[in-house]
């Protein structure tokens, strides 16, 4: 029954993954502390870290906006997609007797809004899928992975003028960095 329950999981998620993503669903702009909100999503990974023996972080850089007009679901599944990519990637690292540690940080980002990076170092990211990281739905977590959470944090984060993007190194891990400028508005296609 664990297993039937965990496959089940995974399709749910493959399932709202894949309707969240065709769907045009109406933006929700709220007044969100781009902190607090980085707080909420690491509280909810804090546990799983832990029981992978990861050490997760949270750092607030000083000049962060106190607050800014967001699609907080949007952001909110964005970060949790980074966290939890992070955590994996330290999970699945083969690398014995190694540390592992998620540092999830948020600063001031351009025109007065946040930038977002999440550091893991684990497993890195072959060079030879690099480019199709953040373009197509592709995973390099097999059966464990839909390959949807990157496109969905891709557009969430450029319906908000901002930009994601990556920096890897195979065995040494994995900066995602997002930034979003201050009051953008939401465009749908």
């Amino acid at each position: 029954w664990q297993m039937v329950e965990k496959y089940l999981t995974q399709v749910d998620s493959l399932v709202r993954n894949l309707l969240s993503y065709s769907r045009q669903p109406e933006a929700r702009m709220v007044s969100v502390d781009p902190a607090a909100l980085l707080d909420e999503v690491a509280s909810l990974y804090r546990t799983q870290a832990e029981l992978h023996d990861v050490d997760l972080v949270v750092r607030h850089e000083p000049g962060t906006p106190l607050t800014l007009t967001l699609d907080r679901g949007g952001i909110h599944a964005t970060l949790a997609n980074l966290l939890a990519n992070g955590i994996d990637a330290c999970r699945f690292d083969p690398a014995v007797g190694k540390a592992h540690r998620v540092d999830a940080r948020v600063g001031p980002g351009p025109d007065g809004g946040c930038a977002y990076e999440v550091v893991d170092n684990g497993t890195g990211i072959a060079p030879e899928v690099q480019d199709r990281v953040l373009t197509s739905s592709f995973t390099t977590k097999g059966l464990r992975g839909t390959g949807l959470g990157l496109l969905l944090a891709r557009k969430s984060v450029e319906e908000h003028g901002g930009t994601i993007s990556f920096s890897t190194r195979v065995g040494a891990g994995t900066t995602f960095r997002v930034t979003i400028p201050g009051q953008a508005p939401v465009e749908r296609p």
